[in-house]
């Protein structure tokens, strides 16, 4: 995984399988201030990282590799760590009741990018 460098800064997980997606995201992060984990690309190993993060949210793709993520929110909520969702599709009906978060619809600007991880952080 990679680590952006500024180490007072808070720390997101990023949850992508989209390399450019990912790149916008870390790159849009780093320019704010944040630091940066990841990308995890593969459900596997996002929730590997779910488990051990310790930062200051989570931005999650609820589709890897063709694969459903969604268990990763389950374990982000768990362990209350902030998360936010991202995805292109319509459905996130399938979440867990007790899964409130918000919703980033791909594609998305930086500025709301941005804006809603302020946003979850400052809870």
């Amino acid at each position: 995984m990679m680590e952006s460098r500024s180490i007072d800064a808070p720390e997101i997980l990023i949850i992508e399988d989209e390399p450019l997606i990912a790149m916008y995201i870390e790159d849009a992060l780093t320019r704010a201030g944040y630091r940066t984990v990841g990308p995890c690309e593969t459900v596997a190993s996002a929730i590997e990282a779910a488990h051990r993060f310790e930062g200051a949210g989570a931005l999650v793709d609820l589709m890897l590799d063709g694969s459903d993520a969604s268990e990763v929110t389950v374990i982000l909520a768990e362990r209350n760590i902030p998360f936010i969702i991202m995805t292109g599709r319509e459905e996130t009906a399938h979440l867990p009741a007790s899964v409130d978060t918000p919703v980033l619809k791909k594609p998305f600007l930086a500025g709301d990018l941005l804006e809603t991880v302020n946003a979850v952080c400052a809870r």
